[in-house]
């Protein structure tokens, strides 16, 4: 599912490189609609492995995947680990990206809380804890509990679902237009509800005012957010 929605947002004829043993691999599609797939096996915290995964095509973006949850249900220190790992392959990451040259959007997730605050020490910033988002959720729902049927709605595979998408979706050859008017066009044409955009280094969720109206040139970096049918 992930490498679908991330085919759509990006540019046609995009290259996405997989790292991970080989029972992971199975489970990947072979197409996709506009991006290519090169798998390569082993595990991606060895330095050879994360080199031979970087020589193999231009990199822009690298999004490193926890290792699974619950190796060892019955100890407590099995995500912490799993985690110290994924640290020292992030570590390796960075050296490659320094020695390119290039401007690499680097993201990660971590498992164990006791993560934070290594991650913070080091600065990393498209960092993900799932235990928070679960967290956040289920703080949001006892607080309003109405909400309960929006995360349903969102989360069930048969509701609505959050996708990131490109601006040219919906401008098309124009590079010009106002968020309200790409809003129209993925109501209209697509049955979408738009709800925000991205630019590549921050997000803007209902912009009102100027932000909503005033047309603006759109760069093919840019992304609108959106509610669509599962």
């Amino acid at each position: 599912d992930m490498l679908t929605e991330l085919d759509e947002t990006l540019p046609p004829k995009s290259r996405i490189v997989v790292l991970g043993l080989d029972q992971q691999l199975t489970s990947l599609p072979k197409k996709l609609s506009k991006s290519s797939i090169t798998q390569i096996q082993g595990r991606w915290v060895v330095p050879e492995n994360l080199e031979k995964a970087f020589n193999s095509a231009p990199i822009n973006k690298v999004i490193v995947l926890a290792s699974q949850q619950g190796a060892d249900v019955e100890d407590e220190d099995s995500d912490l680990r799993a985690d110290a790992n994924s640290l020292a392959g992030l570590a390796h990451i960075e050296s490659l990206i320094k020695a390119s040259g290039s401007e690499v959007d680097l993201s990660a997730e971590f498992w164990d809380e006791r993560m934070h605050d290594v991650a913070d020490h080091f600065g990393y910033a498209n960092i993900i804890f799932p235990y928070e988002v679960g967290s956040r959720l289920i703080a949001e729902t006892l607080r309003e509990p109405l909400l309960n049927q929006v995360w349903n709605e969102l989360l069930s595979q048969y509701g609505r679902e959050v996708t990131m998408r490109p601006v040219q979706k919906y401008l098309g050859d124009d590079e010009i237009g106002s968020y309200q008017s790409i809003a129209k066009v993925a109501s209209e044409d697509h049955n979408e509800i738009v709800i925000g955009y991205a630019n590549g280094k921050s997000a803007f969720l209902n912009p009102s005012g100027n932000d909503k109206t005033a047309s603006r040139t759109w760069s093919e970096d840019d992304i609108i957010v959106t509610l669509s049918e599962n």
